[in-house]
């Protein structure tokens, strides 16, 4: 933060905790946000999906379980949580961190690791990284 603030760097892709201050202070111009849409606390900087489409690259925090956990103790901790999340003051504490919580099925939640899982891996390949 310090070298984008004294302008040792041009550009930097930060989250928006430390950085969200600096944009609204004017001392740092947001160009996108990696979200698929506008963030709810800076709407007027947009989605970089805004210009290119499918753009997705999201910051998430999930639960999982040792497989073969029963489905009834997975249905019972996803319920749970789900109900933990729509209380305000977690979704109050949440937003003192730049965070919003969405909650879920633990299906949809397998999808999206099993989708950025297919993604990052495509890239990898792609550009030839080895992976250590």
């Amino acid at each position: 933060m310090a070298d984008i603030l004294s302008g040792q760097v041009p550009i930097i892709v930060g989250s928006l905790l430390p950085v969200s201050p600096h944009v609204k202070s004017g001392k740092l111009r947001a160009l996108g946000v990696t979200t698929p849409k506008r963030w709810y606390s800076m709407p007027d900087v947009p989605a970089i999906a805004e210009t290119y489409p499918g753009f997705d690259v999201v910051l998430w925090f999930g639960l999982m379980a040792p497989k073969g956990t029963p489905q009834p103790a997975i249905d019972r901790l996803n319920g749970a949580i789900n109900q933990i999340l729509k209380m305000e003051d977690v979704k109050t504490s949440l937003d003192r961190e730049g965070m919003q919580a969405t909650g879920g099925a633990p299906e949809a939640f397998g999808k999206r690791i099993r989708d950025d899982y297919a993604r990052w891996m495509k890239l990898v390949k792609e550009r030839n990284i080895v992976i250590k």
